[in-house]
């Protein structure tokens, strides 16, 4: 377990103090629209990086977050968020098999959506199969979201059919300052707190050493991290991690946001490469390279500031 901030604003000026004060990594959006203020830019992710501290990534859009109601939670608009993402991530160098949340905190940014009604959380695993898959296999889907959402993906209303119970599988940011749901990887202590001088900024904690960080650079007052286990990856330190949601026992390999592999699987998990229009969700696993004998892991969008995220929002709402 290890503690980290998120934020919408530049944390670069303070890098040093976190250290100091223990915080190991940084929650940043690599993808936010309308309010692009809010977004990493390649300086900064560098240099958190090179300060040796995890970055942990993360998407919200007008479409995505619940701002436009459960009109915006498309596949189509997902695919898109994805997509956007996925080339905001290899812009600023992330390595892939990184994981990135997708914010969508129903209860907070539009409470009068009602995830009891079927077709309402049907749309919302719509639009999160269209973002993971937007991001083309070469990172990993996650859900940043409140407590009232995340238990809506984890235990769908009874007699609901979905096009995918997978979700309840994904990992989960709980942002609610509550018990975290259903396993949840990373868990918000505070919000809107002031850290190093930064302000606005949340604290919060993993509940695992991999949870799909861009691991920070190696200094020789830290010691070498050794690489995340990529789910799907083969890992020498192999071991999987159960946890319960709604009764069901489901277990993980930690890493890489922890792409889903139960303990019978020794590779990727399988599945075919899906784009707008079509079911299937998950990319083909890719061809080992040729001739290889050692087969070793890689190195390894929740809005702004809640008061002022709506206003930002309501004010470009209409140029949308």
């Amino acid at each position: 377990m290890s503690n980290g901030v998120d934020s919408t604003i530049d944390v670069s000026s303070q890098l040093t103090c976190l250290k100091t004060n223990n915080y190991l990594w940084v929650g940043r959006y690599a993808y936010a629209y309308p309010d692009t203020s809010y977004e990493l830019g390649k300086t900064e992710a560098t240099q958190i990086h090179d300060a040796g501290l995890g970055l942990v990534l993360l998407c919200s859009t007008a479409s995505g977050n619940g701002f436009n109601g459960v009109g915006g939670w498309l596949y189509n608009n997902g695919y898109s968020d994805g997509t956007n993402t996925a080339n905001k991530m290899k812009k600023h160098g992330v390595p892939t098999n990184s994981g990135v949340a997708a914010y969508v905190d129903v209860n907070e940014v539009n409470p009068n959506i009602d995830l009891s009604v079927c077709s309402n959380i049907h749309a919302l695993v719509e639009y999160l199969l269209g973002f993971q898959s937007g991001l083309g296999g070469e990172y990993t889907a996650a859900v940043y979201s409140d407590n009232y959402t995340l238990q809506a993906l984890c235990t769908p209303p009874s007699g609901c059919s979905l096009p995918s119970n997978d979700i309840a599988s994904w990992p989960f940011w709980d942002g609610s300052n509550q018990q975290p749901s259903c396993g949840a990887a990373i868990v918000q202590v505070t919000e809107e707190t002031t850290v190093c001088n930064l302000h606005p900024v949340d604290t919060d904690y993993s509940t695992m050493a991999s949870f799909g960080q861009w691991p920070g650079a190696w200094s020789p007052s830290r010691g070498r991290p050794g690489p995340p286990s990529i789910g799907g990856s083969f890992s020498p330190c192999w071991r999987v991690i159960r946890l319960r949601c709604a009764g069901a026992s489901r277990s993980f390999q930690p890493g890489g946001w922890m792409r889903g592999i139960t303990a019978t699987e020794t590779g990727r998990p399988a599945g075919a490469s899906r784009t707008p229009g079509s079911r299937s969700r998950l990319p083909p696993p890719a061809s080992p390279p040729a001739r290889q004998r050692d087969v070793t892991p890689p190195r390894a969008c929740r809005q702004g500031p809640r008061r002022s995220r709506r206003t930002a929002s309501a004010t470009t709402a209409g140029n949308l």
